[in-house]
């Protein structure tokens, strides 16, 4: 009964630490690169992707890719799906990035206008488009990320998670836990035509102070502990 009584107060001081998941938000540094005649390969949420995208290398099979890089903010919300929008599945850049909650700074018309995923990754003919949101944070988070295609998470330069695709919207969402305070990346991949989708919520994990109460009840239960092992027969 003792054993059942401390496991009881313990989860209930643990809980009182717990925190529940909202939508990510801040000011993003956001760097994008337009892939054409991409494939299914070349798609994939790697790092190793991403630079060769920057730096121009091309690794298609049997075409010639070509290349478009712009660097802009976004300040608000990571929430981009372009379900049920009326210029899907046509949508450029411009108008993909227009589903999030939040405000485009920066951004170049041209680029913008640029198909931001169409097919076909297996034949090596796909657009593709890169983008790699950049945040400070001072908290560490627990994140859920829904997405379409592949996502990887970074955390101070350390890849912290994912799923690298290319994919469907997944039933269940991805999980990416224990991020540290400092810097929070994210490399969102979309081709291969809409939907595209990218939404993040996390859960502060900040550790979280005792209340006096719970306290007292851990040293009241330790000393309980003191009173019982003396009552044992020797």
């Amino acid at each position: 009964m003792f054993k059942k009584i401390v496991a009881a107060s313990i989860a209930a001081v643990v809980f009182a630490g717990a925190a529940q998941a909202v939508p990510l938000s801040g000011v993003f540094d956001v760097v994008a690169i337009n892939v054409t005649n991409a494939s299914r390969a070349q798609s994939q949420a790697t790092f190793g992707n991403y630079v060769d995208a920057i730096n121009g290398v091309d690794t298609s099979p049997n075409t010639t890719s070509t290349f478009e890089t712009h660097i802009f903010n976004y300040d608000g919300i990571l929430d981009f799906d372009t379900r049920g929008e009326p210029f899907s599945p046509l949508t450029t850049i411009s108008q993909f990035l227009s589903t999030g909650t939040g405000t485009l700074i920066g951004m170049d018309n041209t680029f913008g206008s640029l198909r931001n995923s169409q097919g076909n990754i297996d034949d090596a003919t796909a657009t593709t488009t890169f983008y790699f949101f950049s945040l400070k944070t001072a908290t560490p988070y627990d994140l859920t990320i829904t997405h379409d295609d592949g996502v990887a998470v970074f955390n101070n330069g350390d890849l912290l998670g994912g799923l690298v695709g290319p994919n469907a919207v997944q039933p269940e969402p991805t999980l990416v836990n224990g991020s540290v305070a400092g810097d929070l990346s994210f490399l969102y991949v979309s081709t291969n035509s809409d939907p595209s989708v990218f939404i993040v919520d996390a859960a502060e994990v900040a550790p979280v102070p005792l209340p006096a109460g719970a306290v007292l009840l851990l040293g009241a239960l330790g000393g309980l502990a003191v009173v019982r092992h003396r009552k044992r027969p020797a």
